[in-house]
């Protein structure tokens, strides 16, 4: 079992860096084939805490299914961050990292 993404994996396939003996022809290809994930996380820290102590907060846009959907609080039970740090954080994936990856901190 290889549990890597597979921008990792297309990567080592082809520089046959990751498997020894080297992968056949076939199996290369089907990984070249594969679209890399994109996947990012923004941090955010509030001046105060409006939300409850949980995992996770999810949000429902009316209009756009998973946009900014979950939302992870960083301090929930003392799991990340000490309490009153006032962080949650929120993962994006696919179309919308690339749209948010491309902002300047301007906007």
């Amino acid at each position: 079992i290889v549990t890597f993404s597979s921008g990792v994996v297309n990567s080592a396939v082809r520089e046959n860096r990751l498997f020894y003996p080297a992968l056949p022809d076939w199996k290369a290809t089907a990984f070249a084939k594969a679209d890399p994930g994109v996947y990012t996380k923004i941090f955010v820290r509030y001046h105060m805490r409006f939300w409850d102590d949980a995992d996770y907060v999810l949000f429902a846009d009316p209009a756009r299914r998973g946009y900014y959907a979950v939302w992870q609080d960083m301090e929930s039970h003392g799991k990340f961050f000490p309490t009153k740090s006032n962080i949650l954080m929120v993962t994006l994936v696919q179309q919308d990292s690339r749209r948010v990856e491309l902002q300047s901190k301007a906007d």
